[in-house]
């Protein structure tokens, strides 16, 4: 697909959706107190498939539904499920029972029973936590909530996380303890 007809693409999705958007707001009760019960846009199953510069798979992101409510700059995810292709080509799995689309797309927050691994990998890595921040390239991995790491025979708990996927860099943040089967 040509440059011009991916723009030709994003052009209509991105009037579809603006159009969606305002025969839905246009249509939504307001309250006494000023509030909304209901979400101003919804989207029941999207995906998003992103690529990188040299016009490869980077990320591609499911979610059961999408909602953007008034007032909230970014939108809500519910039961998303992440995949990411670090820059060693190796792809990485992410799911949560909720997330966060940031407002500029540069991050996203996944929240409740979060688990990272990597595709194909029967031994580990796997991190649990119930709160996990992913840059918007996809590589920058962090939280500061309690995390379980499991791999292979070994087990470790920490109260913090930061991981750079491409780099195959895993840095556990305090009260790191860890057991081996």
């Amino acid at each position: 697909m040509s440059a011009v007809q991916r723009w030709s693409v994003a052009a209509a999705v991105a009037a579809s959706l603006a159009g969606a958007w305002l025969y839905l707001y246009a249509g939504r009760p307001v309250y006494e107190d000023g509030e909304s019960r209901f979400p101003d846009v919804y989207i029941e199953q999207p995906r998003w498939q992103l690529f990188d510069a040299a016009g490869h798979l980077g990320r591609q992101l499911r979610a059961r539904r999408l909602e953007q409510w008034p007032g909230e700059p970014g939108a809500r995810l519910l039961q998303p499920d992440l995949e990411i292709t670090d820059r060693r080509q190796q792809r990485w799995l992410a799911s949560a029972s909720h997330g966060w689309i940031a407002a500029d797309r540069t991050s996203l927050l996944l929240e409740g029973d979060v688990r990272l691994r990597r595709e194909n990998e029967k031994q580990g890595p796997v991190v649990q936590t119930q709160q996990l921040r992913i840059d918007g390239k996809g590589d920058l991995i962090e939280t500061d909530q309690p995390v379980l790491l499991l791999s292979a025979n070994w087990h470790f708990t920490a109260s913090g996380l930061h991981a750079e996927l491409g780099s195959q860099r895993l840095q556990l943040l305090g009260n790191v303890r860890g057991t081996h089967d």
